[in-house]
């Protein structure tokens, strides 16, 4: 929070001499919907992964069905498509990729932690 904090300042000082405090405003609002984000996944019941291993797959298909809509759907932006434009906001899939991804192989090696050993 002290790093957002000192990043919301650096910005809002940035503005006064413009008199556009758009970006600060965007970026207050973006900090309140992590907040809200970082709350709401606390209250997750993280055994509801170990529990049904076919929703972690589930997941992660749709990460790969989400990258594979890039080339078909993302408008190219300097020579690339990476992000999903939502009006005024853009959405980069492969940030909910990392973390499907960290799940499934953190599930994958637990269940093969004995296959392992004997490498």
């Amino acid at each position: 929070i002290l790093l957002v904090g000192i990043g919301l300042l650096s910005i809002y000082s940035s503005s006064l001499g413009k008199g556009d405090f758009l970006n600060f405003k965007k970026q207050l609002i973006f900090f309140g919907i992590g907040i809200f984000l970082m709350l709401l996944i606390s209250f997750f019941d993280w055994r509801l992964l170990r529990e049904n291993p076919h929703l972690i797959l589930v997941l992660y298909f749709l990460c790969l069905f989400l990258l594979v809509g890039l080339f078909f759907f993302a408008p190219e932006i300097r020579g690339t498509r990476s992000w999903y434009k939502l009006g005024p906001v853009s959405l980069d899939p492969i940030e909910f990729t990392k973390i499907v991804l960290i799940i499934l192989l953190a599930k994958y090696f637990s269940t093969r932690h004995i296959e392992m050993y004997r490498i």
